[in-house]
């Protein structure tokens, strides 16, 4: 009798490196989907999203004042999960006169996430989220994998061109960094992650100069990060105007 390979073993089954192969193949999936960063420092936290003028779904939300979500997969699964975390914020502040805090809120969404893998009658959920935000106690940035697990980190990338953005991650000393330099250094990434000379994007930031809320950047920061992912593209030689 041969044995079963990765892509027969049921779906409660691990394969030999400890995987589960549905949540594997969600994963590979997700490497050539959108582009997601999340950058954070003492200063704040910046989400960068790539931007999609063919598209009405989006990829960068604020779910509450102080936490905001980027998406990498599915765009209406994502906007699912947009609204399950939405709700469960009012919920919390409708039962205890409080706002939920991230770390509750990434923790309900993780849980919500992982029942989709332990399931036979449904697939797991193609999406990696990026969570935000801003409190008394500094700044916080969680990252949601597809399989439920979910983790506190300084930077997260997600989508195309990951692994060539991974070293220049490993480089930059964000803890160092202002929300503003943060905001370049993200779109950086994701034109590195991109490949191309321009592209559109969405950034999100939060931090004591954003009063602790989650705020979308304004049109001149905007331009301000475009201008220095070109100058930074320009010198790496890596722009592809095609």
């Amino acid at each position: 009798m041969s044995s079963l390979g990765p892509a027969e073993l049921p779906f409660e089954q691990f394969a030999e490196d400890g995987r589960l192969p549905r949540i594997v193949s969600v994963q590979d999936k997700l490497e050539s989907g959108n582009i997601a960063i999340g950058l954070r420092s003492q200063s704040g936290v910046v989400l960068a999203t790539e931007g999609n003028e063919l598209s009405s779904l989006r990829g960068l939300y604020n779910i509450e004042a102080r936490i905001g979500l980027a998406v990498s997969g599915v765009g209406s699964v994502g906007q699912t999960l947009v609204d399950i975390a939405r709700t469960e914020c009012s919920t919390y502040k409708s039962n205890f006169g409080a706002d939920m805090g991230l770390r509750e809120l990434q923790a309900r969404l993780a849980t919500y996430i992982h029942g989709h893998t332990i399931s036979s009658v449904i697939q797991p959920l193609e999406v990696r989220l990026l969570c935000a935000s801003y409190d008394e106690a500094g700044p916080m940035l969680y990252v949601v994998e597809p399989s439920g697990d979910s983790r506190g980190c300084y930077g997260a990338i997600s989508g195309k061109g990951r692994d060539s953005v991974m070293k220049r991650l490993k480089d930059v000393n964000l803890s160092s960094l202002s929300l503003t330099e943060l905001a370049k250094e993200a779109t950086v990434m994701a034109y590195l992650a991109n490949g191309k000379a321009r592209i559109e994007i969405e950034l999100g930031l939060i931090g004591e100069t954003t009063g602790m809320r989650f705020e979308l950047a304004s049109p001149q920061l905007l331009t301000e990060c475009h201008n220095h992912a070109n100058m930074v593209m320009q010198m790496l030689g890596r722009c592809d105007k095609h």
